[in-house]
């Protein structure tokens, strides 16, 4: 690939060394800009991720309320009312739809 454009940046001198260092006998500094450029998550990305890894999270910890109040329910043998179990599998749905919706978001 042909590169016709140049970019000009200004930088300290810690921060040159270290570009320089980083490249080493590898790559130049130029290919290293670029991979790092195009490759590397963004924060912005970095950010994104970690926001939905929280959202995941706190599904999770709904998800195992759910089944501890199922379980401490089913061991008392007492019987749970159908409303209850059509409002949690209402729940559980949303939860798998959020799930689902997140997993397509991570793989953009």
């Amino acid at each position: 690939m042909k590169y016709d454009n140049r970019l000009e940046i200004r930088l300290s001198t810690k921060q040159k060394e270290q570009l320089y260092e980083i490249a080493g006998n590898n790559c130049t500094v130029s290919e290293l800009i670029r991979e790092r450029l195009l490759t590397e998550p963004s924060r912005l990305e970095l950010k994104r991720n970690d926001e939905i890894s929280n959202q995941l999270s706190r599904m999770g910890n709904n998800l195992n309320q759910i089944a501890r109040v199922l379980n401490s329910t089913s061991l008392s043998k007492m019987p749970i009312p159908a409303t209850e179990v059509i409002e949690l599998k209402a729940e559980l749905q949303l939860a798998i739809n959020k799930i689902s919706d997140l997993q397509i978001t991570l793989k953009r």
